[in-house]
């Protein structure tokens, strides 16, 4: 066990760190925050969006229709969710009811989604904060240990000690980091069979999909499918490795990112059978997906109604760089009018702040395992169960043997959980993914395959909204005559890195250590967070 070395000093010290752009694959992000010696922490941490592209703005007055291919462009990692989102939308606005086969194909769809953008982010953002170039410079004893330490499942991922776990992730040249471009590209080609293209679907459109699926189609979004179940297990069992070791070795890595279990989330995935495109459906539409909806405060479940979760979303600029509104905070009422002239101390971001009745709560994987566990049902599944507290995944055998892995909340939350749950929800998605999959082959073997229903434009006012996000994303729109008079999204990055959102909090719980702040412990549990700058200011 190795504890920070602490180092007296004669008063407070603060010294102002910037980082600028902390970027993810595209949205620049700012970090800038205070190291103070005097409590070896970091402190007044401001987390700004620098761009803005206005989507929603784009879309006033246009076709109702034009929606789903505008909305999908908020982001090239999850656009996928922001299609199906939209769709949603417009679906109830329009009283429009998608076929099973169409909510099946769209499952798959966002399941091979989730599981590129979740596994590209773990391995190749975040892996490079515990390899071995970040580690031997930063925190040099933790590397000393990582050296000699033998890797509990090195039978499986094949690294013999922690130190080679750390090598393998080094950026470029590292042995898995390098594998994870090949292994990332799979999940590409299956969402593509689903929707029609990566990025962007061409396979949405009101009332579901447009073409009909082949069991050709659905054999090969299967084999590869199949492809990841020993990547899964090994790049699983390695992170779990590395994980483990770096909290054992390191107690006070435990605080950096370290967050109350407060959580919100949409839940994900619909039940086929029996689906109600209403807000009044959405509470038994939420209590039916496979990843549950949930808002959960102080580790407890408060809700897993989806419509009241939908209900309290609430929205404030006050730090950002928007004009203020009038009237009521929930995304229906609210308006996008940028005002980049208001930039001042105060007002650092182009990422709105995002509440649920007043409360900060964070969202993501993490977020998605708790609730799910928290519900303790699933569908009736062999490869998933939720049961006492915690969610079981079964790897069935293929060249590696049989792996069941279970996710339980941890005591203490913080950014190496955070990433933990991510690597779990990955797996979780893919077993989504083949349940969905013997879904559509029944749908077929009945006859059943019918894939969209007739679009009927909306008469008079109407309201849609639609949830479909790793995390909790919603589309809000209001429709005159088949036009959208408003139109606004609510994305899970909004919750996490908005102004006074949990990110910021997690930062400035975080301790540098070292004798001096580097910064290098306020990047690792920001990029924690998954931080899309792209869906954060839309």
């Amino acid at each position: 066990m190795i504890s920070r070395a602490l180092v007296e000093v004669p008063k407070a010290v603060k010294t102002r760190l910037a980082f600028e752009p902390v970027t993810r694959v595209a949205g620049p992000i700012t970090l800038r925050t205070d190291g103070d010696a005097g409590t070896g922490r970091y402190s007044n941490t401001q987390v700004g969006v620098q761009f803005h592209r206005g989507y929603e703005t784009i879309l006033y007055g246009r076709e109702i229709r034009d929606a789903i291919y505008t909305a999908s462009r908020c982001c090239g990692y999850h656009g996928g969710q922001h299609a199906v989102a939209s769709a949603q939308a417009v679906e109830m606005a329009c009283g429009l009811t998608p076929p099973p086969m169409a909510i099946a194909v769209r499952n798959l769809g966002l399941a091979a989604e989730t599981i590129h953008a979740e596994a590209a982010h773990l391995v190749l953002m975040v892996g490079p904060d515990l390899c071995e170039q970040t580690v031997r410079a930063n925190w040099p004893a933790l590397w000393a240990a990582a050296e000699v330490a033998e890797a509990p499942h090195a039978a499986i991922h094949g690294s013999g000690t922690i130190g080679e776990i750390m090598y393998s992730l080094n950026p470029l040249t590292g042995k898995w980091y390098r594998e994870a471009f090949n292994i990332a590209r799979v999940p590409y080609t299956m969402y593509a069979i689903m929707f029609g293209k990566y990025p962007h679907p061409q396979g949405m459109v009101p009332g579901g999909v447009p073409t009909s699926v082949s069991t050709t189609a659905v054999h090969d979004y299967l084999i590869r499918l199949l492809s990841l179940v020993d990547p899964a297990k090994r790049v699983g069992t390695l992170l779990v490795d590395l994980i483990d070791f770096c909290l054992a070795t390191v107690p006070e890595l435990a605080q950096v990112g370290a967050a109350p279990a407060n959580f919100i989330d949409s839940g994900q995935f619909d039940e086929p059978e029996g689906y109600n495109p209403s807000w009044e459906g959405l509470t038994a539409r939420g209590a039916k997906r496979w990843a549950a909806p949930g808002v959960i405060v102080d580790g407890k479940l408060v809700t897993a109604d989806l419509r009241e979760i939908a209900e309290g979303v609430e929205e404030s600029v006050d730090h950002s760089f928007y004009q203020p509104w009038k009237g009521a905070a929930d995304p229906f009422s609210k308006q996008t009018s940028q005002a980049p002239e208001l930039s001042t101390a105060d007002r650092y971001s182009w990422s709105t702040t995002a509440r649920w009745k007043g409360q900060s709560l964070e969202t993501g994987a993490g977020a998605r395992l708790w609730a799910t566990a928290l519900r303790g049902t699933m569908p009736a599944n062999p490869l998933i169960t939720a049961e006492n507290g915690g969610i079981q995944l079964d790897l069935p055998e293929a060249a590696l043997p049989r792996l069941v892995l279970e996710w339980k909340p941890p005591a203490v939350w913080n950014a190496l959980e955070r990433d933990r749950a991510r690597l779990y929800a990955i797996v979780f998605n893919a077993l989504v993914a083949a349940n969905q999959v013997l879904k559509v082959l029944d749908l077929q073997k009945q006859g059943r395959r019918d894939v969209s229903v007739p679009y009927r434009a909306p008469k008079g006012a109407r309201r849609g909204a639609g949830f479909a996000g790793d995390g909790m994303l919603g589309h809000w729109l209001i429709t005159d005559k088949a036009r959208i008079d408003n139109y606004q999204v609510v994305a899970p990055s909004t919750f996490n890195l908005g102004p006074g959102g949990p990110a910021e909090a997690a930062i400035d719980r975080t301790p540098f250590l070292g004798s001096v702040p580097s910064g290098v412990e306020a990047l690792v549990a920001l990029r924690s967070f998954d931080p899309c700058g792209n869906c954060a200011s839309h």
